[in-house]
């Protein structure tokens, strides 16, 4: 975590709350993709077998 001194209230409440949440619902749709990628190799899995 790397924060310049001359912008310390770039990071202000607001904007972190914002970006915590963007980076809530990205993390939301990459762990859907996973699964469903999982789900998707398994039954594949069972086709080939």
């Amino acid at each position: 975590m790397h924060i310049s001194q001359s912008q310390p209230q770039l990071i202000s409440s607001s904007h972190f709350s914002t970006n915590s949440f963007s980076l809530q619902r990205l993390y939301a749709k990459e762990e859907r993709k996973g699964k469903e990628k999982k789900r998707k190799k398994r039954k594949k899995r069972k086709k080939r077998k």
